[in-house]
């Protein structure tokens, strides 16, 4: 990936132009936010925060913009979090487009965005987690089970975990190609053949609302899939809270500094991560 020198915003934000062979070498922002006075004793940790829409989002956008809503939320500091946010040519679903290697989404996340991370850990051994809502949440789902030994968590909220119609949305030909390679991305499918790497602790938190939208979306059946009731799949895949989504966000809620800082870790701090060796499904 070819990386340009980077502008900074009146926030601290870092636009750091990029090109990339998996996305075409069309011209992209990495947005990055470090911890300028960060929390003491809590390790570094980069938290990847995956759009919904194609483009670079804003608090204008239609949902938002998760890396400014963290930043106006404090929590690069709170947590010592470096925030890294990409933004894409195309709707993203995060999957590998197998009849077009421009189209490459996840590619470009583990073999191209993740090294590039690496340099805000300050040569120490980083944790790396995933972040995502809607889409995204199906996208940072999908990468740590078909990504394990990369990625050390994801929090995920308000996803169609259930998805498995290859139409149902146009956008979906355009990330995954054919019908059987989009099969290969499927949720309940990978939570159930792939659960080895996530039974001895909790890496993965997952929520819904409350709403009426989301009941009829399916979030009961999105429990049933991942965990009837909040119980787990091949051990501790799965934690189910409404407020997951939350428990970096409220510190009113009840021990939401302890969740974020057991969250997915381990005594090294790290995944057994490799850029050049995946394990994919």
């Amino acid at each position: 990936m070819m990386v340009g020198a980077p502008r900074v915003d009146i926030h601290g934000v870092k636009y750091y132009p990029v090109k990339s062979a998996y996305q075409g070498f069309q011209r992209q922002f990495v947005r990055v936010l470090e911890p300028i006075n960060p929390a003491p004793g809590k390790p570094r940790r980069l938290v990847y925060v995956l759009p919904v829409e194609a483009g670079v989002n804003n608090l204008k956008s239609t949902w938002s913009d998760g890396l400014e809503e963290l930043r106006l939320l404090e929590v690069s500091n709170r947590f010592n979090m470096t925030f890294i946010a990409p933004s894409f040519p195309y709707e993203p679903w995060y999957g590998d487009d197998v009849t077009n290697p421009t189209h490459r989404m996840e590619s470009f996340i583990v073999d191209d965005l993740v090294p590039f991370g690496e340099r805000f850990a300050q040569g120490n051994i980083p944790q790396r987690y995933l972040l995502g809502f809607s889409k995204s949440g199906n996208g940072a789902f999908t990468l740590l089970l078909r990504n394990p030994r990369i990625f050390n968590g994801a929090t995920v909220w308000d996803f169609p975990a259930q998805l498995s119609s290859f139409t149902k949305f146009p956008a979906l030909r355009f990330n995954f190609g054919t019908e059987d390679n989009f099969k290969r991305y499927n949720i309940p499918a990978l939570v159930l053949n792939n659960s080895e790497p996530f039974k001895q602790q909790n890496r993965l938190w997952i929520s819904g609302d409350q709403s009426d939208f989301w009941r009829k979306q399916g979030g009961g059946r999105t429990r049933w899939a991942l965990g009837t009731s909040g119980q787990s799949i091949g051990g501790h895949i799965v934690r189910m809270d409404v407020r997951a989504c939350g428990h970096v966000r409220d510190s009113e809620s009840g021990g939401s500094d302890d969740r974020a800082e057991g969250f997915g870790t381990t005594g090294s701090g790290r995944a057994g991560h490799n850029p050049t060796r995946r394990r994919r499904v």
